[in-house]
């Protein structure tokens, strides 16, 4: 028989706990033992959006120069024409990114 001796404590609202409550009852399980099951039979995907953060953040940098020199009368116009594709691109990440977590 195995022995369970570790405590895991979690919190939960109203909601999630009785879904969750209600999900074991339909599989004759303990919350418990349902809890366990999910964990150790579901893929957990792990996703790193810290260059996503990066590129975003240097946009942000750009358009704020672009902004500046504006105001100071060093430029009359700005393309954005980069600043477009860039943002395109980081959609195309995100839309990546939605699609490996569903």
């Amino acid at each position: 028989m195995r022995h369970r001796n570790n405590v895991i404590s979690i919190r939960a609202s109203d909601v999630e706990y009785n879904v969750i409550k209600n999900l074991a009852g339909d599989a004759k399980e303990t919350v418990t033992d349902y809890i366990i099951k999910c964990a150790m039979q579901k893929k957990i995907n792990v996703i790193d959006v810290k260059p996503l953060i990066t590129e975003v953040k240097r946009i942000g940098g750009n358009i704020n120069r672009l902004t500046l020199l504006a105001n100071m009368g060093k430029i009359n116009s700005v393309y954005l024409q980069d600043v477009s594709a860039e943002l395109k691109n980081i959609y195309d990440e995100l839309q990546k990114i939605c699609k490996r977590c569903s």
